[in-house]
């Protein structure tokens, strides 16, 4: 999977990231988190599910409209509600019976992804990187659920 470079850090709302004790303020981190939600923009948009990549996209707009890059409460909800049943969707849009992606649709989604892990060298395996795309997407989910749970906010730089 190709990523972008970035990092989710949990931390409390109202936080100055400009601050000289900022650092300090940090409660969690997820390392590549920003390339997950571009994953999920991504297989929505594979999935043929565009109204749902650009909802994702206008949560991603607000935030980065922002001083400081972050998904507030209503960021993360709204960022909850469209990711909510996107493993469903891309499962029955990319994955066959057997859960892996058939050979015969790995050239063209090639050509489509810059986040699915289809590079040519896996040989065999690349039939797996829907799977894998699924986990990280479960991933996403839960960083979201433990930031609002814990009453947090997200900052992406």
């Amino acid at each position: 999977m190709q990523r972008d470079y970035g990092t989710f850090y949990l931390v409390p709302p109202g936080w100055d990231g400009q601050a000289d004790d900022a650092h300090e303020h940090v409660v969690d981190t997820h390392r590549y988190g920003p390339s997950y939600i571009r994953l999920a923009i991504e297989l929505a948009r594979l999935s043929g599910d565009d109204p749902r990549a650009e909802r994702i996209e206008k949560v991603l707009e607000r935030a980065y409209e922002r001083d400081d890059a972050v998904l507030d409460d209503r960021d993360i909800e709204g960022m909850l509600a469209a990711i909510d049943g996107l493993e469903g969707v891309a499962k029955a849009a990319l994955l066959g019976a057997d859960n892996l992606i058939p050979q015969d649709r790995v050239a063209d989604l090639r050509s489509r992804s810059k986040f699915l892990d289809l590079d040519e060298h896996r040989g065999a395996t690349v039939a797996y990187a829907g799977l894998e795309a699924l986990t990280r997407i479960s991933a996403l989910r839960h960083f979201l659920e433990d930031a609002r749970a814990r009453g947090l906010h997200i900052y992406m730089d």
